[in-house]
């Protein structure tokens, strides 16, 4: 199956999520996950917790999404620590139509020199500073 028809088989869950049938984040996570896999050519892993995918030369990535307006709006991705075993961090970005807005990504370097600790968790910002940062690359 090619990514476009996969895209087109996909319309029905869009559907169903603007008309509001479907709200899971769950299931909205289901969505970034199944965006990065198409897009990067990545083989999902259900089975760990410090990161969801591989590429073919066997890095590993951790894909969070974030609902926003648009893509300019502050946000963050949340981890209980800095202490995550990945070699990328992917953000997906959708509204709550799940049109993509952007999709990004970065090395666990520039995660972690980015990210802030607070006293509950470790944050990756998502602001006007780190969007224009050359590390953050974009692919939509």
């Amino acid at each position: 199956m090619n990514n476009e028809n996969s895209l087109e088989k996909y319309s029905s869950y869009i559907g169903l999520t603007t008309t509001e049938i479907l709200q899971s984040k769950k299931l909205q996570r289901e969505f970034a996950l199944w965006l990065v896999k198409i897009k990067l050519n990545l083989e999902l892993v259900s089975t760990k917790k410090d990161y969801d995918a591989l590429d073919s030369q066997k890095k590993s990535y951790k894909i969070k999404f974030r609902c926003v307006e648009k893509l300019s709006e502050n946000t963050s991705f949340d981890f209980p620590d800095a202490n995550y075993e990945f070699d990328y961090l992917v953000g997906v970005f959708f509204n709550h139509h799940l049109d993509v807005l952007g999709i990004i990504y970065t090395t666990h370097d520039t995660f972690k020199e980015l990210g802030v600790k607070n006293k509950k968790s470790f944050r990756f910002r998502w602001n006007e500073n780190v969007s224009d940062d050359v590390r953050i690359k974009k692919l939509v």
